[in-house]
């Protein structure tokens, strides 16, 4: 049987970041962690990642984990995903070879509580209540348009 492409890449990936982490002190390849303790693992991170490859997949994906960063308030470095680009201002975005010239500036950078603060308002924006309040009105937009009629109207 023949290994699915993602599947291949996952697990060249976990190879690449064991083989790192024997190389570098500062990487740990902690395996599966409880949900409840990840807050307590992010609050230690220097810089958070978002290092999507471009393909018609992720141009549609919206990474959870980007809310989650903003909300513990640190430094973010993404690929340019379509659903990260509105954050342009409280994450850092790039491809190639300035990926890793961006993560070096996020961990450089002397900490700053403004730029935290600002991270952590824009992720309060994004709460699952305010989605599902978003969807309701959507619905509610739909059910109360004349018969025949369809608003046109994408939720965020």
């Amino acid at each position: 049987m023949r290994t699915a492409p993602i599947v291949r890449r996952i697990t060249t990936f976990a190879a690449v970041a064991s083989m790192l982490a024997l190389a570098a002190a500062n990487v740990h390849v902690l395996g599966r962690r409880p949900y409840a303790e990840l807050p307590r693992y992010l609050a230690g991170f220097d810089c958070c990642l978002i290092p999507f490859l471009a393909s018609p997949l992720t141009a549609a994906v919206s990474p959870i984990k980007l809310y989650e960063y903003l909300a513990a308030g640190r430094p973010v470095v993404s690929t340019p995903l379509p659903s990260v680009l509105p954050f342009a201002r409280e994450v850092l975005i790039a491809a190639g070879p300035r990926f890793l010239e961006a993560v070096e500036e996020a961990v450089a950078a002397a900490p700053n509580v403004d730029a935290a603060a600002a991270r952590r308002r824009r992720a309060r924006a994004h709460t699952w209540d305010d989605r599902v309040a978003r969807v309701l009105e959507a619905l509610t937009e739909a059910e109360a348009a004349p018969a025949g009629e369809e608003p046109v109207q994408a939720v965020r």
